[in-house]
């Protein structure tokens, strides 16, 4: 599946996780399944690099300003 560009303004985004950590993550793609869009991210380290190969997916929408909002998938359906 090909990128969709213009998703977001930039290419990486900064999550914030539940114990506060920052970690930087390069957006490999979003897809659609089943009507709920997801969003596929690529931590990365300092230098900018993924050395372990770990993904994050996330659901994906925008609010009604368009501001992107991620949240974690509950199922594994």
């Amino acid at each position: 599946m090909e990128k969709e560009h213009n998703l977001l303004e930039s290419d990486v985004v900064t999550l914030t996780l539940d114990d506060d950590v920052e970690i930087e993550c390069a957006i490999i793609t979003t897809f659609n399944m089943d009507s709920t869009e997801y969003i596929a991210l690529l931590p990365l380290d300092e230098n900018g690099q993924n050395q372990n190969g770990e993904v994050y997916l996330y659901t994906f929408e925008r609010t009604e300003s368009g501001d992107p909002v991620l949240a974690n998938i509950e199922s594994d359906e």
